[in-house]
């Protein structure tokens, strides 16, 4: 019995049950600043925020558990800033996500308080509430 179980995969981690959780308690509110999508990854979403008056762009974000999450920090990634007219990407001073904590190679946050600080009591809402400072603050939205 005991060789038996060793050979049994779990089809889902810990990290993975516990974001789907979250996005599942995300889905029911009706929130027009972004935009949570599943993707075929369990342990991956893409986080869409709505294009600003001002600026003329949005932007998406990739964020990736681990099977420890929520011990430990979510992968965040800038994917993309798109025209609102939806007529292709759109130019973007990177300057200002690069001072906000995003590594200029893979687009990943590193020097980000949220991921210098990140506790186990940490959640998506945390995630999402960081993203919509950093989008703000780099003129995105």
């Amino acid at each position: 019995l005991d060789d038996s179980l060793k050979r049994v995969r779990i089809a889902s981690s810990p990290g993975e049950i516990l974001l789907a959780k979250e996005v599942a308690q995300l889905s029911g509110r009706d929130d027009r600043r972004f935009k949570v999508e599943k993707t075929a990854n369990d342990s991956q979403i893409i986080v869409r925020f709505a294009s600003g008056v001002n600026s003329g762009y949005g932007c998406a974000f990739s964020v990736t558990v681990s099977r420890y999450y929520p011990h430990s920090c979510p992968e965040i990634r800038f994917l993309v800033a798109e025209s609102s007219s939806g007529a292709g990407r759109g130019t973007l001073n990177i300057t200002n996500l690069l001072h906000l904590g995003f590594n200029s190679e893979e687009g990943l946050l590193e020097g980000h308080t949220l991921v210098r600080e990140w506790t186990a009591l940490g959640s998506l809402k945390l995630v999402l509430v960081t993203l919509e400072d950093i989008v703000r603050l780099a003129g995105l939205g």
